[in-house]
């Protein structure tokens, strides 16, 4: 059976929107954000008074980044999707853009950490999620992302947090299951 004009319109819009948010993903993790490039102008001008300041210093930049960047980026962390049967809304995380996230946020010198930490509580809320290829996929991004460096000790509590009864408890068991899988065997998978 031939696919409808809107079923081949609608494959082919997902199809663009995958490529456009792959596209993204690969443009944040090769983001150019080095010391060298964020405080080449800076370093003529310090002096020895400078000494105790932080060795991160805000750049416009890093500011740009956390202002402009992350947020738009955060937008695309969750894909909006209409279930077939019911027409109800539901949002899907989109692990390659949490794991592209992650790493931007361990580049900026300001809010690094809370960036990551709003991003385990996004991840750790898609677990909640009642289709289990969904969980699953949110599972391994997290496993990921503590491969990748998100501390680990607010994984778990964002999981205790977010998972702390019912059947949660047994998704929770999976997705500290699958951090210490990940952590045993840190080849990417």
């Amino acid at each position: 059976e031939k696919p409808s004009h809107q079923q081949q319109r609608l494959r082919t819009s997902r199809t663009l929107e995958a490529t456009f948010v792959s596209a993204f993903c690969h443009a944040l993790d090769c983001f150019p954000f080095s010391e060298d490039v964020v405080a080449g102008a800076d370093d003529d001008e310090d002096d020895d008074d400078d000494a105790e300041a932080p060795a991160e210093k805000e750049t416009p930049l890093s500011r740009g980044v956390a202002t402009f960047l992350v947020p738009t980026a955060r937008r695309l962390l969750m894909r909006p999707e209409r279930r077939a049967k019911t027409g109800a809304r539901d949002e899907v995380l989109r692990p390659p853009v949490a794991l592209s996230i992650l790493r931007l946020s361990r580049k900026l010198p300001r809010d690094g950490r809370e960036v990551a930490r709003q991003l385990v509580v996004a991840v750790c809320a898609s677990l909640r999620h009642r289709d289990a290829t969904k969980r699953d996929a949110s599972r391994k991004a997290l496993a990921r992302m503590a491969a990748e460096g998100a501390s680990l000790s607010l994984i778990l509590t964002e999981l205790r947090a977010a998972l702390p009864t019912g059947y949660m408890l047994a998704v929770r068991s999976a997705a500290v299951h699958s951090l210490l899988e990940k952590a045993q065997h840190p080849l990417p998978s």
